[in-house]
């Protein structure tokens, strides 16, 4: 069992002029993605994005060995680790180009920033909740202060993240996971 969400969006110049990237943030429950790029722009395709939710629990074998099981998060509680997984399925027959996932991290929960693992290359960014605009990579990113000064963030300051693919080529399905832990 899991907690899943579809939502397929078709190629279009309304999501953004060809060369230019567009964006569109994740819901709490619905994952929306507009993608843009030359190839793009003309094509009638779609992509398919899945995002799955899971609860990962720790179980020993009969051998004694730990594991890490996912679950369904029908109860989670504080201290519980989540797993997000998330597919992006291009059935074109071009490639995509300049995808960008703008997904809020809920006050819940806390996001591990080195825990995001992918079956393409891509880059994540992140913005705190005190500076939505300004997103960086999590060594570069800082709190801003009442006083004007800064301090480094941490994984309790971040409030959205944006995971970035350079190119999902056609016909391939790729994957992005991380995880968080209930507050």
């Amino acid at each position: 069992m899991r907690h899943e969400s579809n939502m397929t969006l078709p190629f279009a110049r309304a999501c953004a002029p060809a060369g230019k990237r567009a964006r569109l943030g994740l819901a709490s429950a619905a994952l929306a993605l507009c993608l843009s790029g030359p190839a793009l722009a003309e094509g009638d395709d779609e992509i398919a994005v899945t995002l799955e939710t899971f609860k990962l629990v720790e179980t020993v074998d009969d051998d004694g060995q730990t594991r890490t099981e996912r679950v369904a998060p029908d109860t989670v509680l504080p201290g519980d680790r989540i797993l997000y997984s998330i597919a992006l399925d291009n059935p074109g027959e071009e490639p995509a180009s300049d995808l960008s996932l703008d997904l809020p991290i809920h006050e819940a929960l806390v996001v591990a920033p080195d825990s995001f693992t992918g079956s393409v290359a891509f880059e994540v960014t992140f913005a705190v909740r005190m500076a939505p605009e300004d997103y960086l990579t999590f060594p570069e990113l800082v709190v801003p202060l009442d006083d004007g000064s800064t301090r480094p963030a941490t994984p309790e300051d971040l409030g959205a993240v944006r995971v970035s693919i350079a190119e999902l080529s056609a016909l391939e399905t790729a994957f992005v996971e991380y995880e968080a832990n209930v507050r």
